[in-house]
């Protein structure tokens, strides 16, 4: 179905009335309904408020100073829904559903052709007289023009409310269909939010990932307490080193490397050491086991990552370079990778980056490219730690790491020499699948406790 449609559709229901309240991008979302015809069947107000403090007279102010973001979004619903039960509940002749419907958004400017972004919800009834559920979504437009970005917040917007009214027992057909007329690529949807009764027993993580599975972002992003965020909140200004892994399970060696790559950044030149965030990124290529997604295996990656305070980021993107993209365009302060030594002769070998038009400058121009850094943690082995110096290296491939190690792009990190054997994920995670003993000593303490208490890993599957 087109998007008017869809608006003509909902408004022939004549069950359903609500308000828009719209800011940033004009009252997309509103023409829609207007255009399609009998407007005055679903809509009881429009409005906008793009003047602050008229704004904030009507919702209250932002202690953050930001007003394109999630707490706006909600404000804006809770008021409008409020209002409108207010005047209107038990005032109307047929049995209705009410709802709010907002959109805070701030679209991309002419002069760096930023893409534009914005928080788009609703609050409704799922049946006349029920406590109300949400559904709250962070988009980004990536159109270059304005008017195009206004047309893509109006499209989505009637998406949004079609889908809550037709695909409430079908979430993934929910995802999916926010994408509906729109040409790909045009439209990302980052950050997921169900609430409510309509909704009860739904789990937002497992939303979030579907979100990357229907391609209608590149990430989502998991905070340290294990619960979705938004990445343009999460990321905001702050300086990022991230580890790239599958973190079955994350062990002591992994955490030891976060660790020093924080304290490493955290002293370098312009760096405020309270902005610093860790992340453990996981691409959905380490999700899949024989191309399929196991949900009760990447949950337990989120709890045991949260269980010792670190975020988790899930990607479809499968370079470094592409992963540094991604983080830079939600902010533009300093970031670093890191990764064990013993990983040196792969990040070089030309192979890695045949796929890459300019093979290995190309990717290694993006990957450094805005200040970013490559750390390399000396993992311990029989003979101590295995320093960037000991590793060989062909003459071509040793010409590039001196020159990257000499203008401070590739950088080799202090490690804790004390620490016992380096074990990888894959060699732990072999450990807990034959049940050898020791294993626990491998990985943090909360994360085997996890481990036991889920049997996750085929543990105690085997006598």
């Amino acid at each position: 179905m087109s998007t008017l449609e869809k608006a003509r559709k909902i408004n022939s229901l004549k069950k359903i009335y609500g308000t828009f309240a719209e800011i940033g991008a004009g009252q997309e979302t509103a023409r829609f309904f207007f255009q399609a015809g009998g407007a005055s069947a679903t809509i009881t107000k429009t409005m906008s408020a793009y003047d602050m403090i008229f704004s904030d007279a009507i919702y209250g102010p932002e202690e953050s100073g930001r007003y394109v973001c999630e707490p706006r979004l909600q404000k804006m619903l809770l008021r409008e829904f409020d209002l409108i039960m207010e005047r209107l509940e038990g005032r109307r002749k047929e049995p209705t559903c009410f709802f709010s419907f907002a959109n805070t958004v701030a679209t991309g400017s002419y002069a760096n052709r930023s893409p534009g972004h914005g928080w788009v919800g609703i609050r409704f009834q799922s049946s006349p007289g029920s406590y109300p559920s949400e559904v709250r979504i962070h988009v980004r437009m990536t159109d270059a023009q304005v008017i195009s970005q206004q047309e893509t917040i109006g499209v989505v917007g009637v998406n949004l409310i079609y889908a809550s009214l037709f695909y409430l027992d079908n979430p993934i057909a929910f995802i999916k269909s926010l994408g509906d007329d729109l040409e790909e690529g045009r439209l990302e949807v980052d950050a997921i939010r169900f609430t409510g009764p309509a909704f009860e027993g739904l789990d937002n993580r497992l939303m979030e990932i579907e979100l990357v599975r229907e391609k209608l972002t590149e990430a989502v992003i998991f905070d340290h307490t294990g619960q979705p965020t938004s990445p343009s909140d999460y990321l905001y200004r702050k300086h990022i080193l991230a580890l790239r892994g599958h973190f079955r399970p994350i062990t002591i060696a992994t955490q030891q490397m976060l660790e020093a790559g924080v304290a490493r950044l955290k002293a370098s030149e312009g760096v405020d050491p309270g902005r610093v965030l860790a992340l453990a990124e996981i691409s959905m290529f380490e999700l899949t086991q024989d191309g399929r997604f196991d949900p009760f295996d990447f949950l337990a990656r989120v709890d045991m990552l949260a269980s010792i305070g670190i975020p988790t980021l899930v990607t479809s993107l499968q370079d470094d370079y592409s992963l540094v993209e991604y983080l830079h365009r939600y902010s533009t302060c300093q970031r670093a990778l890191v990764q064990g030594t013993h990983k040196l002769q792969n990040f070089f070998a030309a192979d890695t980056y045949k796929h890459v038009n300019g093979g290995i400058l190309e990717a290694l121009g993006r990957m450094l490219s805005h200040g970013t850094k490559q750390y390399f943690y000396p993992i311990v082995k029989d003979k101590g730690a295995l320093r960037l110096s000991q590793i060989s290296l062909d003459s071509k491939t040793s010409h590039l790491v001196r020159y990257l190690m000499e203008g401070g792009g590739v950088e080799e990190i202090p490690s804790k020499e004390e620490t016992a054997k380096y074990l990888s994920q894959d060699q732990v995670l072999k450990m807990i699948e034959t049940m050898s003993n020791g294993w626990e000593s491998f990985v943090p303490a909360s994360v085997a406790q996890i481990i036991m208490d889920r049997s996750l890993f085929g543990l105690g599957s085997k006598k």
